[in-house]
Parts: C-alpha cells; sequence; structure tokens
C-alpha cells in the first residue's frame, strides 16, 4: 500500500487466485471473473481512481471481450464498400 503525505491511500494490490485452468472456456473464465471484481471494485473509487486486473494470459483473452464488435465493423465496411464499388462501375 502507499499513502500520500496526508495520509490518503494512493495505490495498492490485491491477488486473486484460482485453480489451473486447461481449456479456452476456463481461461475465458478465468479473465472475465477478475475484471468484473476489478470494475466492481472501481465503483466505490470517491476520487475517480481505478482498479485493473492483470496476469500473463490476460493480455492474450482480453481480444475475446471485442472480437465480435470489430468482425461486425470489418464485415460492414466491406459490404459498403462492395455495395459503392458496384454502383460506380455501373455508372
Amino acid at each position: 500500500m502507499i499513502f500520500n503525505d496526508d495520509g490518503d491511500l494512493v495505490a495498492s494490490r490485491y491477488r486473486f487466485m484460482h485453480t489451473a485452468l486447461n481449456t479456452q472456456d476456463q481461461f475465458i473464465n478465468g479473465y472475465l471473473q477478475p475484471v468484473t471484481v476489478a470494475n466492481e471494485y472501481s465503483k466505490n473509487f470517491t476520487d475517480g481512481g481505478s482498479a485493473f486486473a492483470y496476469s500473463l494470459f490476460y493480455v492474450y483473452f482480453e481480444q475475446y471481450t471485442y472480437i465480435k464488435g470489430v468482425a461486425l465493423t470489418n464485415i460492414l465496411l466491406a459490404v459498403g464498400i462492395v455495395y459503392s464499388a458496384i454502383l460506380l462501375l455501373k455508372n
């Protein structure tokens, strides 16, 4: 724990442990649960502070939280470009 000169808590860390993970679903859930806990914990901060969960494998599994949005964006852009190209070639 780190305190400033006024005695206010500036930084701290907590340790979160889980059982050994073997499957992709376990790794994804092993990422989502600590992130959910950190987000709920962040809601308690009154001065705008934040908390985040970190582990080495979280870097890889974080992409599963937004991959559907990226895929949808790419598909819509591709359809829009193809549609525009067809309109230009028709004229």
